[in-house]
């Protein structure tokens, strides 16, 4: 049976902030994408895929921030929304 790590409270935000971190790249790599990726119709699937990073690192970013404009059922619908496919 593996050890469950045990982390203080500086530790949790430590972590929180990194992963806070990672959402705000994430943003920055998908507005990059969306902003210079061609507008030829061949590159459609690829910005619909740049659109869902968009839309389920929301996600990830409302609730490592405890967002509270957006509820649980918000937050699920879209993650619903793509379908399964993500």
């Amino acid at each position: 049976m593996a050890n469950k790590a045990t982390f203080s409270s500086e530790q949790q935000a430590e972590r929180l902030g990194a992963a806070l971190r990672c959402t705000y790249e994430v943003e920055s790599i998908a507005m990059h994408l969306n902003d210079n990726l061609p507008t030829e119709p061949e590159y459609m699937f690829l910005r619909s895929l740049v659109l869902r990073i968009f839309d389920l690192n929301s996600v990830a970013m409302s609730a490592l921030d405890k967002d509270q404009t957006r509820t649980t059922a918000d937050l699920w619908g879209v993650i619903n929304r793509g379908g399964g496919c993500a």
